[in-house]
């Protein structure tokens, strides 16, 4: 079976614990954890910085560039510049949920956006349509030992983590749903990638309008209210670990 692996990265942010030189060092892992189970997956590393990492990049960084099949340099999108500069403004970086959730969950489906999109038109992209299966994995996390390739592999169908019961206050009356799905490491078969394009433009669509509402959403509700159940596979475990930004503690999926 053949993989994609796409990496959404922001080595440069003023969001959450660890400096720059940290985040390149997980994400090193994550690419390890990645070669562990799939020596010949395609690898895309998407990233989304503050800004370019530029011509004295922090130490590790090329090597990280380099062992990617794919580098996608979103750092001078306009949109997620934009949401940059939100953050910066926020005097606790370390904030769960409120405007700086809300500013993650932006930029994530900005990159996503802009990757399925890229994935379905740009050349460079085109040798990931000829695989089976698409990984999406957020940097700085790593499959763990325990993961099972075979379990992933599912024709025509999603793959999450179990979902979980929404954390949000009347949630359906609110944002649509009240459950969620884990956003750091999922999948899809190859055959759902226009479906996927246009589930995630009616997510950032859908999520524009709650931030202007004055309500919050996050990419794991998004992710279960718009794709659902339907064509989804649920795990006990999709064993991806790691540590949130925010206050370093440590998740396994």
């Amino acid at each position: 079976m053949k993989t994609a692996f796409i990496i959404t990265s922001a080595i440069n942010t003023n969001a959450g614990i660890y400096p720059a030189e940290i985040r390149i060092l997980q994400t090193h892992d994550t690419i390890t954890s990645i070669r562990n189970y799939f020596p010949d997956a395609l690898t895309v590393l998407v990233e989304g910085s503050s800004q370019r990492l530029g011509s004295n990049p922090p130490q590790g960084w090329r090597e990280l560039q380099s062992r990617c099949n794919v580098f996608l340099d979103m750092t001078g999108n306009e949109q997620i510049q934009h949401l940059h500069q939100l953050l910066d403004t926020q005097q606790n970086k370390t904030e769960m949920g409120g405007l700086s959730g809300m500013v993650k969950t932006l930029a994530e489906l900005t990159l996503l956006n802009n990757t399925f999109e890229g994935i379905a038109n740009h050349p460079e992209l085109e040798p990931v349509r000829g695989v089976d299966r698409i990984f999406k994995i957020s940097g700085r996390y790593k499959l763990s030992p325990l993961f099972v390739p075979a379990e992933h592999f599912h024709h025509d169908r999603y793959v999450f983590r179990q979902r979980d019961p929404s954390w949000i206050q009347n949630a359906q009356q609110v944002i649509g749903t009240d459950h969620s799905f884990a956003s750091r490491f999922w999948s899809f078969d190859r055959n759902l990638l226009d479906n996927v394009r246009h589930k995630y433009q009616a997510m950032l669509e859908d999520a524009h309008v709650i931030a202007e509402a004055g309500s919050y959403i996050d990419i794991e509700h998004l992710m279960y209210k718009h794709i659902g159940t339907e064509k989804t596979v649920e795990l006990k475990h999709t064993h991806c670990m790691g540590t949130i930004a925010p206050n370093g503690m440590m998740i396994y999926d």
